[in-house]
């Protein structure tokens, strides 16, 4: 469901020409207890998103156009594991959420194409970087951006440290100056 955005998922929303198209963007909490009101707020962006398709489409179109926001309203796992700020498109059979690192402002929108400018402006300061911590115990790996570092879990089986890398049987430590 949850989709990464990058450059070529931004034009695929911009070349996107299905009307109606759905766009919402709301800010969200990564932790409790403010993670609590992100399912009632985006219930609310969607009502908004109802009444504007209530003056072009008949009430059974509009259902059928906004199945995917209530279905992802009702998915409590989700809900959980959500970064600062969500954005959402929908059109037909198409349907896109993307987690975002930075807050957005919520805005609900029903257009001829996808509303991408925040996405724009967000993917210019979105340059993605990975960091390798390396210490004589063990190793870690990060992805960050401008704003944002997180830690990467490592695949499970993949040695973690120099003792399950290699076994019992290590050689004395050396020191070379060069």
């Amino acid at each position: 469901m949850k989709t990464a955005l990058n450059a070529a998922s931004l034009a695929e929303l911009s070349s996107h020409r299905s009307a109606p198209c759905l766009s919402l963007y709301q800010h969200t909490h990564r932790s409790r207890p403010d993670n609590q009101q992100d399912p009632i707020r985006f219930r609310n962006l969607v009502k908004e998103l109802q009444a504007s398709l209530a003056t072009t489409h008949s009430i059974a179109e509009s259902k059928t156009l906004l199945q995917p926001f209530t279905e992802l309203a009702d998915d409590f796992e989700f809900w959980n594991h959500t970064l600062d700020g969500l954005a959402v498109f929908s059109a037909g059979n198409f349907f896109r959420v993307f987690l975002l690192h930075q807050t957005v402002g919520d805005i609900a929108i029903v257009a001829d194409s996808f509303h991408v400018k925040p996405l724009r402006r967000y993917l210019q300061s979105a340059e993605q970087y990975q960091l390798l911590q390396l210490s004589r115990g063990k190793f870690r790996l990060f992805e960050g951006d401008r704003d944002h570092l997180a830690e990467i879990e490592i695949a499970a089986g993949v040695p973690r440290t120099l003792t399950e890398a290699l076994g019992e049987q290590l050689t004395d430590a050396h020191l070379t100056v060069a």
